[in-house]
């Protein structure tokens, strides 16, 4: 298990420059770097039509490595002059940078993420083909985090009920990770609320991530009353990401606004106003509520 760290502010995807293995031999991951020379040659022989899996497995990293150094390749083939055994190229650091530009927002930007979203807002798919993409994505987007995080001590809390999916895969993926649920009936009419927690005693010395599928406004006040039960329990604001297949940007500034710490990871950031129409949104978590 790593150390029970925060994650790093950007939560940023493994650069060009760094890629992470998984050795299947020993069960275990670790993390190595590229050659220049390794990176160009990926490069041209993803040119030449080879298949991004099996590259990755020759070279001993992880498909979603390859996948971002063919997105950062224009970065890659500009340095010219970069000594061809060299791990570490030297990344230039922007003077300007500071604090307060640090982004708590990352959308992931994978080819199956952007294939899948517009698919999965058809109306014209079955609920089988509908499930089959959402677990795609789920797996797609889980696997990315855990990449960027694998040396650091994370736990898995599902929010009920679109966080549900999620934490199913994200245990199939590493089941020696501590997993928990929150499951809220917000009041209405005067009904008292309900609550049923389960939540790893790790929750107050490691990363938790948050899953909830599809954050629409009701997955909004979902996530926000979730996250103040973690906090009342002992977890620190800072530690918390919300792991979501689809956010609007109104919702990641209100729970921003209330959490400021919070980072949110994302598939897909739907552009809407609190004044603009019902979006896909909500009929994407009615449907996961209903088939799942």
């Amino acid at each position: 298990m790593g150390l029970s760290v925060a994650l790093p502010k950007p939560l940023h995807p493994p650069s060009s420059v760094f890629v992470d293995e998984f050795d299947t031999s020993s069960n275990k991951k670790s993390s190595r770097y590229l050659r220049e020379i390794d990176r160009r040659s990926i490069l041209a022989r993803l040119d030449h039509g080879e298949k991004q899996s099996a590259l990755a497995k020759e070279f001993r990293v992880t498909r979603s490595a390859i996948c971002n150094l063919n997105k950062h390749r224009d970065l890659v083939l500009a340095r010219q002059h970069e000594n061809p055994l060299a791990k570490h190229p030297k990344r230039p650091r922007d003077k300007q940078e500071s604090e307060s530009d640090i982004r708590t927002v990352v959308q992931v930007a994978l080819e199956p993420t952007e294939q899948l979203i517009p698919l999965l807002k058809s109306c014209n798919i079955s609920d089988s083909v509908f499930r089959d993409y959402c677990d795609r994505l789920i797996a797609s987007i889980v696997e990315e985090v855990l990449v960027w995080t694998h040396n650091i001590a994370s736990c898995g809390v599902a929010i009920a009920p679109g966080g549900s999916p999620m934490i199913s895969i994200f245990q199939t993926i590493e089941p020696e990770l501590p997993i928990g649920h929150i499951n809220l009936n917000l009041p209405q009419f005067g009904s008292p609320e309900v609550e049923m927690i389960d939540l790893p005693s790790v929750i107050t010395t490691h990363n938790v991530f948050l899953f909830y599928a599809f954050t629409d406004t009701a997955g909004r006040f979902r996530v926000a009353k979730s996250i103040r039960k973690l906090l009342n329990r002992g977890a620190m604001e800072e530690m918390l990401c919300l792991v979501t297949l689809a956010v609007s940007t109104f919702t990641i500034g209100e729970l921003q606004r209330e959490y400021p710490n919070l980072r949110i990871v994302t598939a897909h950031i739907e552009h809407e106003d609190k004044h603009g129409q019902k979006s896909k949104l909500h009929t994407l978590a009615s449907r996961v509520t209903e088939i799942y």
